[in-house]
């Protein structure tokens, strides 16, 4: 036991899981998204409720509206690799206190989490593109819109 009274593990945290714990590419995937996530629903609330002209911390509304858009691929990206990293890293032992049903519904939000993840990002960018709208990545360079302005899409939203 070290001097704190915590058991003394090795120096560093693996990068892979191991069976009693997350390791820190999944730790790192984890709260990477996250946090970006946090940021967009902060962002999208600020994007929504500013008026044309307003700033707020010296940004308008375009800033936001670029940046929850580039955030919106990045998470995108992210959540590929998380489920790359998902797929092919084992996954630590279920908590022992966690009973059958417990662990059934865990498993059936974490699915439903992780198409979230990439329902939202896609969809945004597809009404974003019909939209005529466009993506200017991070306020740096515009992306080609593959699929065109699409009016007939309009209805859906």
């Amino acid at each position: 036991m070290a001097r704190s009274g915590c058991p003394r593990y090795d120096a560093g945290m693996p990068l892979t899981n191991l069976p009693d714990r997350y390791g820190a590419v999944s730790k790192l995937l984890h709260w990477s998204v996250f946090v970006l996530f946090a940021y967009q629903f902060v962002g999208a609330n600020i994007m929504t409720r500013l008026p044309r002209d307003a700033r707020v911390f010296g940004m308008n509304g375009d800033f936001f509206y670029d940046w929850h858009k580039s955030i919106g691929l990045v998470l995108l990206g992210l959540a590929i690799a998380r489920l790359i990293w998902r797929r092919t890293t084992p996954l630590p032992q279920w908590h022992p206190s966690l009973s059958e049903p417990e662990r059934g519904i865990v498993h059936r939000l974490e699915t439903w989490l992780y198409w979230l993840m990439f329902v939202m990002p896609v969809t945004g960018y597809l009404f974003v593109m019909a939209g005529g709208y466009g993506v200017k990545l991070f306020g740096i360079t515009d992306l080609p819109n593959p699929i065109g302005k699409q009016p007939s899409w309009s209805g859906i939203v």
